[in-house]
């Protein structure tokens, strides 16, 4: 079976090579020669706390909203689940959390953090690790 040509774009100033595997779920990933894999690649991207996880009545203080810089679709999004996350505050205070799944279809995802974030955390940026 031939495989496709590959997609590229650039990321930083790296080229990235994208094939789509028909046989797997995942995409391989050749930067300057070197295969690595997608978790390397989105280690790193920026993202920003929007909001709790909410409802008409209610807010959950235990989940956050997050959108990630160039994630703009659910099946993107879902690239995100399981990896861990990284707020730190004004003073200097790191919070750790973990992606539980996807928010809606825009690519927003929902995180849990091991100690709940302030107010003040809406609007502020998170690490993906």
């Amino acid at each position: 079976m031939a495989q496709e040509s590959p997609s590229t774009f650039l990321l930083g100033f790296i080229q990235l090579y994208l094939y789509e595997d028909p046989r797997a779920s995942t995409r391989i990933h050749w930067i300057e020669g070197l295969l690595v894999s997608k978790k390397d690649v989105l280690k790193g991207r920026k993202g920003v706390v929007t909001s709790y996880r909410r409802g008409k009545h209610l807010q959950n203080p235990n989940q956050v909203l997050l959108i990630f810089e160039d994630i703009e679709s659910r099946a993107e999004a879902a690239t995100l689940v399981g990896r861990k996350v990284r707020w730190t505050s004004a003073e200097g205070r790191e919070f750790l959390g973990k992606v539980l799944g996807v928010h809606g279809n825009s690519g927003v995802v929902r995180a849990k953090f091991r100690t709940n974030l302030p107010g003040q955390a809406i609007g502020t940026p998170v690490v993906l690790q």
